[in-house]
């Protein structure tokens, strides 16, 4: 197994005001700081009606699974007019540090779920989240039917950077040799390459002033403008609420690659 948040990488920043740093990565990472990774994955069901559609939630590095109902998903959700299935899942470090998050997705919660009759299945990954959705796709293509990155966590700089100096996601490269021998940040960017050229839609929105927006911006150009959304506000939940509520109001799940952000002056399109 692949393990995306070795001890030489750098993780995403944290949100809340700690301090910042390698020496708090280290400790972040080390195993008695890291929880667990237990069989099966923990899911919380948010929202539960007769649906053939599911969205499944992927929280940040420093949230759990009932943050997303601290935050009103599940009424920001029926507000927009929402009409399908809820579960959030406890998808914690633990299972990126281990390699497992993709084999425990897909075992624990996506064929479960096809099993139960659900016939459309989005992923929506915030920040590491984010990470964890291109991470599935990248292992399992077909597993889902759209995915939904809010401000993603997309590596260290300078993978976004190298990315922005080939001329753009479509003209970089990665590496030769094979995918798991890759450096960290390449690894990322690979899978997130693999991602934008699927036919299943691949939809973006974070804030302006989000500290990781310079490769939100890169990831956005590989992406059809429509499906790319930029709110004010930074790594919070506040741009990440709105984005939820958009996102919701654009029909993506019910209309699939046939959805779009609109135009508008609180949040224009890439």
């Amino acid at each position: 197994m692949t393990t995306y948040f070795a001890r030489d990488a750098s993780p995403p920043p944290r949100r809340r005001g700690a301090a910042r740093g390698l020496a708090a990565a280290a400790l972040l990472l080390a195993a008695s700081c890291v929880p667990r990774a237990t069989v099966p994955i923990r899911t919380v069901s948010l929202e539960q009606r007769p649906s053939k559609s599911l969205v499944v939630l992927l929280p940040g590095r420093f949230d759990e699974a009932e943050d997303f109902a601290r935050r009103r998903f599940p009424e920001i959700a029926r507000e927009a007019g929402g009409t399908f299935d809820i579960v959030a899942v406890d998808a914690h470090l633990g299972y990126y540090r281990d390699g497992a998050i993709a084999e425990r997705l897909e075992q624990d919660v996506i064929r479960p779920a096809r099993a139960r009759g659900y016939e459309r299945i989005w992923l929506v990954g915030i920040s590491m989240g984010g990470l964890g959705a291109i991470i599935y796709g990248e292992l399992h293509p077909d597993g889902v039917d759209g995915v939904f990155l809010i401000a993603p966590y997309l590596g260290p700089d300078d993978g976004a950077a190298a990315v922005a100096a080939a001329g753009g996601l479509a003209a970089w490269t990665p590496p030769p040799g094979p995918r798991d021998a890759l450096g960290f940040a390449d690894r990322i960017w690979a899978g997130a390459k693999d991602l934008a050229a699927r036919p299943q839609p691949v939809v973006l929105a974070y804030g302006r002033d989000d500290k990781l927006a310079a490769a939100h911006r890169v990831l956005a150009a590989a992406l059809p403008p429509e499906r790319v959304l930029v709110l004010p506000g930074g790594h919070d939940w506040e741009p990440w609420q709105a984005a939820w509520r958009s996102f919701v109001e654009a029909g993506f799940v019910e209309r699939g690659s046939g959805a779009g952000f609109p135009e508008t002056e609180s949040g224009r399109r890439n």
